[in-house]
């Protein structure tokens, strides 16, 4: 029997989880869209139809929260899941009474996402590119500072955890140093992704 799984109407970015879940054999539960001025509100139908007999949920559910009532009507939930760090729309102590485990932050683009922009931004400041749009708007086209190539930039990385591992590993084939600080994770650690483990002061004076 497949496990049924309840989801937002929409979930943005995360909706490759919907379809590896559909490719792991589970029935997606997707939940109505609102209508327009109209927000979707939780009613003893709504939550019977789409809880009743579920096995687990994912996502955010902004403006509708997973309340203590929506999980106690669920008598096969075991788990739920939120995409992003927060659970502030789940009820995560009335889901630990109830013996339904609660996870959060797990989706791939959720650090992948930040990581893309890491390695963006840091090119575009290192390159001076906010100098140069407003250059542009202002009617110029030059800029005292005319900026510099990533490559052999030194950069640092506070952090090494999931999202400064995927920066540091962005950035490979760029040419440039890597250094980063994390007094979690060891010099071996930090290698394998192409950095080299220092402190706090070396980090800031030499990136």
């Amino acid at each position: 029997m497949a496990f049924k799984v309840v989801v937002p109407a929409v979930i943005g970015r995360y909706e490759s989880m919907v379809n590896s879940l559909q490719e792991k054999g589970c029935e997606v539960l997707r939940l109505p869209a609102p209508e327009p001025g109209k927000p979707l509100q939780w009613t003893p139908e709504l939550i019977n139809q789409y809880f009743a007999d579920a096995d687990a949920f994912v996502g955010s559910f902004a403006g509708l929260k997973i309340t203590r009532e929506v999980l106690q009507a669920g008598k096969k939930l075991r788990v739920g899941a939120s995409p992003i760090i927060g659970t502030e729309n789940i009820d995560v102590d009335a889901a630990t009474e109830l013996g339904i485990a609660i996870g959060f932050g797990s989706a791939p683009e959720n650090f992948l996402g930040v990581a893309e922009a890491v390695v963006a931004l840091s090119a575009a400041l290192v390159k001076q590119q906010p100098a140069k749009w407003a250059a542009v708007r202002g009617g110029g086209w030059r800029v005292e500072d005319a900026g510099h190539m990533v490559k052999n930039a030194t950069i640092g990385l506070i952090g090494l955890g999931n999202i400064g591992r995927a920066t540091a590993d962005r950035f490979a084939g760029w040419e440039t140093t890597l250094l980063a600080y994390d007094p979690y994770v060891s010099a071996e650690v930090a290698a394998k992704h192409g950095c080299k483990l220092v402190d706090m002061d070396t980090l800031l004076a030499e990136s």
